[in-house]
């Protein structure tokens, strides 16, 4: 079975306006604005917040199990950033003994904890993996259905992809939510948390016309998405502002979640990770043949602020947590290639691909008409020069020390051992003459991940470790499986797929919670 690389899919966003999605949720936007605008005040046993993928599981199984539940959504559409998203983590599958791939799960969270260096909950772990494969067999109960299980990079073959990919998947959930009897409130965003002798009472949320509502519930399940979309609490906890990232995902991600957790005495579990990944020129979609060549390959040169490498540049393809760390640790990037290498990409084809958008091989043919358009544009991100000392004056990088860099890494390119960061001898192509392209990048991420200290039944946990009576975490709400960096290479779709097992967790438990 080939190997796969994220092949994130921006095209979603455009289906999602036009298409089927939308159509689909006219029925649940009817059924919620009837009941926001003619019960003021409403009871329920569970109040969901949030219809992307941790919500929507949430709320069917927490209906399924008997529960009288409200979906809130702010959006005027559910699904969340999981309508971008390819497939999801289970070890264990039926997918995967038919495939014949058989996964030792201890040694699966050895590794696991290895990278993240021990900092994550194994606890949570430990479940998480232990219910994956029939969190499948749950999903293909409700309709969904999975094409293959597949690997992203070099990750284990955990990636169980989804047909019609992050909005066939939402459009089955969807479905199947309204078909459980879920009442879904769609523009109608969760504020308050109402709080009576340190347990839940209920929340309050506001409609479309700003009028708030009232919601008696006993339960409250957070699944707002984390914060990606708070250039304040971005810049807070993660270190990142939108002059020096690209954030990829749906709107509405602000931290309300999160917010209305802290607001209960909750504690927070590295709250500062997020998903990010090796750059992206701004300007540009993820993906095409510009950024390919940009930001993708790995023969080209990495220099930052002070005109000095800094990492192996083939990371960029191969393992786009740990490119984008190596990015966001510096104050500036360019990606240094010349002439010569960009006409090899046209000519030849790319080295390494972007998955669904440009294969590896694709001969990158409109390359050039794209560095075009963007400096018609006057994108200052992309500088061309036929020297080095006139290209590091516009880009404002000691000429000597740029000089130095490329020279000392031409020498390794004719050695065949990169003596600096150790890039593959395959990846090493000199570059001794000009003109020369400078792209400079600006860090990417999908989504944060740290969030809302929970145990494994997704109970939100004070600095005590005690639970939140009838409050719960779940997504990218919810910390406790990442330590500092997604563990892309080793799990494929983890994030994804904490998402829907978190939400089972959360609903499963609310049931014991009120003796039901």
């Amino acid at each position: 079975m080939k190997k796969i690389v994220c092949k994130r899919t921006a095209f979603v966003m455009a289906f999602l306006v036009s298409v089927v999605l939308i159509a689909s949720c006219s029925q649940g936007r009817e059924a919620g604005e009837a009941a926001s605008l003619g019960n003021p005040n409403i009871t329920a046993d569970v109040v969901v917040v949030g219809a992307g993928g941790a919500g929507l599981t949430a709320a069917i199984q927490a209906s399924q199990l008997g529960l009288d539940v409200i979906l809130l959504e702010k959006n005027s559409y559910p699904g969340g950033t999981t309508i971008m998203t390819e497939g999801m983590f289970a070890v264990g599958s039926h997918y995967q003994k038919e495939a014949g791939v058989d996964i030792d799960q201890v040694d699966l969270l050895r590794r696991v904890q290895e990278y993240n260096h021990w900092l994550s909950n194994s606890i949570i772990l430990q479940k998480f993996f232990k219910a994956s494969a029939g969190t499948i067999d749950w999903l293909e109960d409700l309709g969904v259905e999975f094409t293959e299980v597949s690997f992203m990079g070099d990750s284990v073959q955990t990636w169980h992809l989804f047909e019609g990919m992050g909005e066939g998947y939402i459009n089955s959930m969807h479905k199947a939510a309204l078909a459980a009897g879920v009442n879904l409130m769609l523009e109608t965003p969760g504020k308050e948390l109402v709080m009576e002798d340190g347990r839940v009472k209920g929340l309050i949320a506001e409609n479309k016309d700003g009028e708030n509502i009232s919601i008696e519930a006993p339960v409250v399940i957070l699944a707002t998405g984390g914060y990606s979309d708070n250039p304040e609490m971005m810049e807070e906890h993660v270190g990142v502002t939108p002059e020096n990232s690209i954030q990829i995902g749906m709107p509405g991600r602000t931290g309300d979640g999160i917010k209305m957790g802290l607001s209960a005495g909750a504690d927070t579990f590295y709250l500062g990770t997020a998903v990010f990944y090796g750059g992206n020129l701004k300007g540009i979609p993820y993906g095409n043949h510009l950024y390919t060549a940009s930001a993708f390959q790995p023969t080209m040169v990495w220099v930052n602020q002070d005109g000095k490498r800094f990492a192996d540049e083939s990371i960029a393809g191969l393992n786009f947590s740990f490119s984008g760390n190596a990015i966001k640790n510096q104050r500036r990037v360019f990606s240094i290639l010349n002439k010569a290498s960009l006409d090899y990409f046209v000519e030849e084809g790319c080295i390494l691909g972007t998955g669904g958008y440009t294969l590896t091989g694709t001969r990158l043919t409109e390359l050039y008409d794209q560095i075009d358009e963007q400096l018609a544009k006057g994108n200052e991100g992309i500088q061309i020069a036929d020297t080095l000392d006139e290209l590091s004056s516009r880009i404002d990088v000691d000429a000597e020390t740029l000089k130095a860099t490329m020279a000392a890494y031409n020498t390794y390119c004719e050695k065949g051992a990169d003596e600096g960061f150790g890039k593959k001898a395959e990846y090493l192509q000199g570059m001794t003459s000009g003109p020369w392209y400078s792209f400079e990048l600006a860090v990417g991420y999908f989504t944060t991940v740290g969030g809302l200290k929970v145990n494994e039944h997704a109970q939100v946990l004070t600095e005590e470790d005690t639970a939140i009576p009838g409050l719960y975490a779940t997504g990218t709400d919810a910390g406790g499986l990442y330590g500092d960096s997604y563990d892309v290479v080793i799990c494929a779709g983890s994030c994804q797929g904490w998402a829907v097992n978190s939400g089972r967790f959360a609903a499963q438990d609310a049931v014991k919670y009120l003796g039901k």
